[in-house]
């Protein structure tokens, strides 16, 4: 199993340092991935303002 983030619509792999999980009962590994970078931070941050500036200026009406 792979583990990515969800930024701004798209799954995505992080640019950071990897990592790996393993079952310790069998050495088996169970996941593994990228961490966040401070550019994948970045784009997260930026991409929910962005969201969330959109979303205020909506009419309540439009939005339920």
């Amino acid at each position: 199993m792979s583990y990515k983030f969800f930024i701004n619509g798209e799954w995505r792999d992080g640019s950071g340092a990897s990592f790996y999980s393993f079952d310790p009962s069998t050495g088996e590994e169970i996941w593994s991935g990228n961490s966040a970078s401070k550019s994948d931070v970045e784009d997260a941050v930026g991409a929910a303002r962005a969201a969330f500036l959109k979303w205020a200026l909506t009419p309540i009406a439009d939005l339920i």
